[in-house]
């Protein structure tokens, strides 16, 4: 290696966040991702500062006309109450209101727009919703304003701020690019025929449920959308486990889905260190004196290499590198490789942030759970998500239904297409389950799976939960179909 400056290495939080399909890998609210979404669709925001004057004390009298004290003082606290139980999602360390739910696309702020919503709804707006369908979803939409009495009278407060078209999302750059195929043919196939069968299974619900139906579908496909860039190479697709919540989870089941859910948690770290290689490998192309890396006085001197980013990053991966040359690794890529990954694995770091990706669409989805502070998570299905999930499967062209059984509107059925829309399954006894299963690279799914017993006790859990929430209809004990009224 000559004495020639060192390449600079690109940064690994930026490549991997393009890599995944990522507008930005940070925390974030799943309802806020509807909201940005829904702003873009209309190309309208709002100043929300008048309505959150209801939440200063001093001034909130100012938004009523012949504001009496005693006649109105009461009348405003209770509204601000119902406003935080119903409207408000994010919160500044004031308490004033950040965002809201979007019954309004001018109860969407314009402030800050990159920050509060992360633009998570850029992926929404260019690859979830077809655009067939926009219109429709824009007609939705516009009843809340009507049918929503919080949207009825708050819509004198608001102020509206119009919208330039955005730029095309990282995931939709993806896949212009064609770099995954099969993820392509899933958005095309799969999720527009989920948000044609939503149109149809709006006609009955209140703008309350649109609203977190829209919200629980978004989180789902966002979700698998993830999982599929998580996949190694040779595999099928996605494969979840899901346990049935309730208080008669398996207690097996409920750690095989803790499992499951680590293992996709780790993929996260599999997909940086992998796009570490590939950063080491584009730095000395562009530097062809530093292609050789043939003794540790080679590895040594990437100490010097600068990354792209803050300075910390660079601080972590020169003192890695050193610390790696002084002891000799037999593997020299290897080992650069390593520090690289390191240096960017940290607590707060981008793999701990695509981590959280996946928890929060797991948790606006209804799949990952449970929701109490500190709980491990895993994968599991709540109420949110087989209400979602049956009411699409009713409303949907039963063409469309995945499934070899004659009754299209059975859980047999039901358990067929879900597996092969998302990769979910709560039992292995349906044929598409274990004929992906069975293939070599599912063995590391496959080894975290809870015995035959333990998921047809799961399946049978699913049954009892869908009784209770009163999405099926029974002719026999042996004999039920999904039914939502």
């Amino acid at each position: 290696m000559t004495n020639a400056a060192p390449p600079q290495i690109e940064n690994l939080t930026e490549t991997l966040q393009a890599d995944l399909g990522l507008q930005q890998a940070q925390t974030f609210w799943p309802e806020d991702v509807v909201s940005d979404a829904i702003a873009r669709l209309f190309r309208q925001r709002g100043n929300i500062e008048r309505i959150q004057l209801l939440w200063d004390r001093k001034r909130a009298h100012e938004l009523i006309d012949g504001f009496s004290e005693d006649e109105h003082r009461e009348g405003l606290d209770r509204l601000r109450r119902v406003l935080d139980d119903n409207l408000v999602i994010q919160r500044q360390r004031d308490g004033t209101p950040r965002t809201f739910r979007p019954y309004l696309p001018e109860l969407v702020t314009h402030y800050r727009v990159a920050v509060t919503f992360r633009e998570l709804g850029r992926t929404v707006i260019d690859v979830l919703w077809p655009d067939e369908i926009k219109e429709e979803i824009r007609s939705v939409v516009r009843g809340w304003a009507t049918r929503h009495p919080l949207a009825f009278a708050l819509s004198p407060l608001t102020i509206g701020v119009s919208l330039q078209p955005s730029p095309p999302s990282k995931l939709m750059e993806l896949l212009a690019a064609s770099a995954d195929i099969q993820l392509r043919q899933w958005v095309d196939v799969t999720v527009r025929q989920d948000w044609k069968t939503w149109i149809r299974l709006t006609s009955g619900l209140s703008a309350d449920e649109q609203l977190e139906s829209m919200t629980a579908l978004v989180s789902l496909h966002l979700h698998v959308a993830l999982l599929w860039r998580l996949r190694l190479e040779g595999e099928s697709g996605p494969a979840v486990f899901l346990a049935v919540a309730g208080p008669n989870m398996d207690r097996t089941c409920g750690r095989a889905a803790y499992n499951l859910y680590r293992l996709w948690g780790e993929r996260v770290y599999q997909a940086l260190r992998r796009v570490a290689s590939d950063a080491i490998e584009n730095a000395r192309s562009s530097a062809p004196d530093w292609r050789t890396l043939n003794s540790t006085r080679d590895l040594a001197a990437w100490a010097a290499a600068p990354i792209k980013g803050p300075q910390s990053v660079s601080n972590r991966f020169h003192a890695l590198v050193s610390t790696s040359a002084n002891s000799s690794p037999l593997n020299l890529h290897a080992a650069l490789v390593d520090a690289l990954t390191q240096a960017f694995d940290t607590r707060s770091g981008v793999v701990t942030k695509v981590r959280d990706f996946l928890r929060n669409t797991g948790r606006g989805g209804g799949f990952v759970g449970p929701d109490a502070y500190r709980a491990r998570k895993r994968y599991q299905l709540d109420e949110r998500a087989l209400d979602l999930l049956a009411r699409l499967h009713v409303n949907r062209n039963p063409t469309e239904i995945l499934s070899n059984e004659e009754e299209p509107m059975g859980i047999d059925a039901f358990l067929d297409d879900l597996f092969n829309r998302y990769g979910f399954f709560v039992t292995r006894e349906r044929e598409p389950v274990r004929r992906a299963l069975s293939m070599e690279k599912a063995r590391p799914i496959l080894r975290l799976l809870p015995g035959d017993e333990a998921m047809r006790r799961n399946r049978a859990e699913l049954e009892r939960r869908l009784d209770d929430l009163r999405l099926v209809r029974r002719y026999s004990d042996a004999s039920a179909i999904l039914h939502v009224v």
